[in-house]
């Protein structure tokens, strides 16, 4: 490895270049308190077999852990960091479940060496941080497995997001241009407000809401719902196209522009004064339909 700290409180690494090494470039084990200023993270990483499978990584680029039994690392800062060609995907792993308060602040993460064949976070869980992101040339940007409270802020390029699956938290964005954004069965709390996203995929959304908010999207599509009826709600937006399905409850398409076709079939929820230029097919019967009309 390049850098291999464990155990270690309050730890300062700063203008600092790691290149070339068959293992993680940075490793950091169960550590606490600290700042990584103006490092650059290069062609490192080790693999077991493919280069572009997550699961024959041994050791990211960047690779956060914990060997310590019911301990996690926490408030640990990235800032001003370049995460560039590196050997494996993903380029950064947190391979521990509940680490609190990783911080990604601009960050330039790029991958031309391997243009579309890694991936660039991959996260087991816990309360990360990312604003000022720009990464480019990476096939999926953010993979999250677990729980916790992530939250990205005015990052230019965040290339897409698939969230958890089965879990509890929720994910958070503003000011931010990113790929498609997924997740299943993610009980919690979302917001998305002033951002450009690609297409939007939710299925069994729990709890809730999750709330859009002036944003321009993609085609957004929502299938089932958790318990208790968790409700995936849209203002001000524009996108391409909007569906639910029939076994979706409690959505709410409100003051939108839609480019393509609705087809809202979900049950006790509102389709109101909308400005669609396609066609619409809306559930009259137990939900609330106001078209767009001139008075």
């Amino acid at each position: 490895h390049g850098v291999h700290l464990q155990e270690v409180s309050y730890p300062l690494l700063e203008n600092v270049i790691i290149e070339g090494f068959n293992g993680a470039g940075l490793l950091i084990d169960k550590c606490q308190d600290g700042s990584f200023n103006n490092v650059a993270v290069v062609d490192c990483g080790r693999t077991k077999g493919r280069p572009g499978n997550n699961a024959d990584t041994e050791y990211a680029a960047l690779h956060l852990m914990s060997t310590i039994a019911n301990d996690h690392g926490n408030m640990l800062r990235f800032r001003d960091c370049q995460i560039e060609n590196n050997r494996v995907s993903p380029y950064v792993w947190i391979n521990d479940a509940g680490p609190i308060g990783i911080w990604f602040d601009r960050i330039h993460a790029e991958n031309a060496s391997a243009a579309g064949k890694r991936d660039f976070l991959r996260s087991q869980g816990g309360d990360c941080h990312f604003s000022g992101i720009a990464a480019v040339g990476f096939r999926q940007g953010f993979i999250l497995e677990g729980y916790g409270d992530n939250t990205f802020s005015d990052c230019r390029s965040v290339i897409s997001v698939v969230g958890p699956s089965n879990d509890v938290g929720s994910i958070r964005m503003s000011n931010v241009q990113c790929g498609p954004v997924s997740w299943t069965s993610l009980a919690g709390r979302s917001y998305f407000n002033n951002c450009t996203i690609g297409d939007v995929n939710i299925s069994w959304p729990a709890r809730g809401p999750s709330v859009f908010t002036a944003c321009s999207l993609g085609n957004v599509n929502i299938d089932h719902a958790g318990a208790p009826h968790p409700g995936v709600r849209f203002f001000n937006c524009e996108m391409t196209g909007y569906t639910t399905g029939a076994h979706a409850r409690d959505q709410w398409l409100v003051d939108c522009i839609v480019n393509g076709d609705v087809t809202a079939s979900a049950g006790l929820s509102r389709l109101e004064n909308n400005t669609v230029r396609g066609r619409v097919i809306a559930n009259k019967i137990d939900s609330s339909y106001i078209p767009d009309v001139k008075t």
